[in-house]
């Protein structure tokens, strides 16, 4: 059977696609005259249409609902010309009910919301099944929700819907059934135990953050109750059920290929890597460590998302490492300005040096000036920088390299320091005399053995660091008390 011809008019939405942070917003000041006690009090609803009354979502927010339509809107309807438009929505409404022959029950909600050209937005919440519903079908990605792998999947993105949805009209309802912040509880211990027992839990919210909802709700839960009725903690208690099942949807939660590690990978058209002979330069002029780079990048950005508490946590890391990494390039670069003047030998060893840890140095400290202050990370920050760096093809394995230059820099400065001092040394005893073919010979033979030495010692050191490092990652991703 064909759509009515009403149901035209009306655009599906979501909660998410809410204009009260976008809306333009302006506030009008002027002298009032405040009653005198002889006057008596005048309450706020009572300027209102027929039918309509007004609430305060908990964070300010105004909003009107009437009780016999069940519209819920945050169009101002003390304005008449956004009153009629929320008639005119409302009649519509009414004309594809009985087209379709449907009834809106007592536990439902339709949200009006007034979009550009006039167009009327409007879904329906369902507090008894917690989910968003439509009068006609609509297309997961036409309405926002992307493209789901599986009717479960789909399931816990309308379940965050819905309460975003109570989270942004609260104060209407007679309250939310006492079930679900029971349950709620039972999520956030869950979460707070796989946090101290694995470091790759994939929980949104880390140990303390889950302690602390923990001590909020359990003091408002009462086990003789059968509602939650202040609005305050339904707005919590909603706010943290959206964060949990978009976290479930996220993680493909209820289904046979569900993420179980934080870093895991379940896209499978992810990112090839850097191409093979690039592999082969890292290795041969970077001593690998951009693998270890690329290994951690991945875990912090497995299929296009990030965890605001871990990256705080690798920015850390990064930051100390990277400060560390400047101090000794600094500490080279003047001892290689030093031993300019107190030594004679061979000087493109040590202007080589000199010119790696100058850049080692100015990396490094680019590097930590660029990440600024880890502990004040906005996770819209991170995920932008994230989005920036993700390379179509080769994903963050270019961002690798670039991260690693300042210790390979400095490996290389290293190297390049300990032949000029051992070259200097040898100097005075043989020259490069080609007469002498004994003594250049020595000197010769001497050079390139301190050359492979020296790279083959620090080689085999990154390969044993970061062979320790990933062995020590492996073993703590993998305990478990």
């Amino acid at each position: 059977m064909s759509a009515p011809t009403e149901i035209k008019h009306l655009h599906p939405t979501l909660p998410s696609n809410s204009t009260r942070w976008s809306r333009k917003k302006s506030i009008t000041t002027e002298k009032r005259i405040i009653p005198s006690v002889l006057c008596s009090a005048q309450a706020p609803s009572a300027n209102l249409p027929e039918g309509w009354c007004e609430f305060v979502q908990p964070e300010g927010q105004l909003y009107f609902y009437h009780r016999r339509s069940r519209v819920v809107t945050d169009t101002n309807i003390r304005l008449q010309e956004k009153r009629d438009l929320v008639d005119e929505f409302i009649l519509v409404l009414k004309g594809v009910l009985k087209e379709k022959d449907v009834k809106i029950s007592e536990t439902m909600d339709i949200m009006f919301q007034l979009e550009e050209d006039d167009e009327f937005g409007y879904y329906i919440a369902d507090h008894k099944s917690c989910t968003i519903k439509w009068l006609q079908d609509v297309a997961s990605d036409e309405v926002g929700l992307g493209r789901p792998s599986s009717e479960v999947n789909l399931g816990w993105l309308l379940t965050e819907q819905y309460w975003s949805h109570v989270e942004y009209f609260p104060s209407h309802l007679a309250g939310i059934g006492m079930e679900s912040v029971q349950e709620l509880i039972g999520v956030l211990v869950h979460a707070e135990a796989d946090h101290l027992t694995s470091s790759v839990g994939t929980f949104p919210y880390h140990v303390e953050q889950c302690g602390k909802f923990l001590e909020l709700l359990r003091h408002h839960v009462s086990p003789s109750s059968q509602l939650l009725t202040d609005r305050y903690v339904i707005c919590v208690t909603a706010r943290l059920w959206s964060q949990v099942a978009r976290n479930r949807a996220m993680n493909f939660y209820g289904e046979e290929c569900a993420r179980l590690s934080r870093g895991e990978r379940l896209d499978s058209d992810g990112p090839k890597g850097n191409p093979r002979f690039v592999r082969f330069l890292e290795k041969a002029l970077l001593f690998g460590i951009p693998s270890k780079y690329a290994s951690d990048l991945d875990d912090l950005w497995a299929d296009g998302f990030v965890y605001n508490h871990t990256s705080e946590q690798y920015a850390l890391h990064f930051t100390k490492e990277w400060k560390e990494n400047g101090f000794w390039a600094l500490g080279i670069a003047c001892l290689n300005v030093l031993l300019c003047h107190l030594m004679k030998g061979s000087q493109p060893f040590t202007m080589a040096s000199l010119l790696c840890s100058a850049i080692s140095f100015v990396l490094s400290l680019l590097f930590v000036v660029v990440i600024g202050n880890p502990v004040d990370f906005k996770i819209e920050r991170v995920l932008n920088f994230f989005i920036s760096m993700d390379h179509p093809v080769y994903g963050l394995a270019p961002l690798s390299i670039v991260c690693s230059l300042p210790k390979a820099l400095l490996v290389w400065s290293s190297g390049l320091m300990s032949l000029q001092i051992f070259v200097s040394f040898v100097y005075p005893l043989f020259t490069l005399d080609f007469n002498n073919p004994i003594g250049f010979s020595f000197t010769l033979f001497s050079a390139v053995c301190t050359i492979i030495v020296l790279f083959a010692f620090a080689y085999r050191f990154l390969r044993f660091r970061l062979s320790s490092l990933k062995t020590y990652s492996w073993l703590k991703s993998e305990k478990r008390v």
